[in-house]
């Protein structure tokens, strides 16, 4: 004969849904009220209260979040960086940003170096001319 197994999952890798778990608790005790096996035990009245606080938490995490994305996406939109946006796209500051580096580097040809307290980066360096491959006939 088989031998039976049992597993009962309290998983805390989502929050949202530890956090629903915890409120079904709550919620089975009072409906049971003094019939619950958990009175006597466990301090309910401190269980709910920490479970309403976290649902009230989760609810607080959960608009921060979409304010959160709304302030990305549009600073990214600013930037330029937004989807859809590249260095072409007209107003954006990367767009702006190239235009600035693009005249300060033809206004300081030969002295590029002159970007930097603009705060560009520069690297100067040299290569070796590249060896012109043989004719073949």
């Amino acid at each position: 004969m088989a031998r039976k197994t049992i597993k009962v999952d309290v998983s805390t890798d989502n929050p949202t849904v530890f956090i629903k778990l915890t409120k079904d608790i709550v919620a089975k005790d009072k409906a049971l009220g003094d019939k619950s096996p958990l009175r006597g035990l466990i301090d309910m009245a401190a269980f709910a209260k920490d479970a309403l606080e976290a649902d009230g938490l989760d609810n607080e995490i959960d608009a921060l979040q979409a304010q959160l994305a709304e302030k990305l996406g549009q600073r990214a939109e600013l930037l330029g960086t937004a989807d859809g946006q590249n260095s072409q796209t007209p107003g954006t500051l990367l767009f702006r940003t190239l235009q600035a580096r693009d005249i300060l580097l033809g206004a300081n040809r030969g002295n590029e170096d002159a970007l930097q307290p603009w705060g560009f980066g520069v690297q100067v360096g040299s290569a070796k001319n590249p060896k012109r491959a043989p004719k073949t006939k």
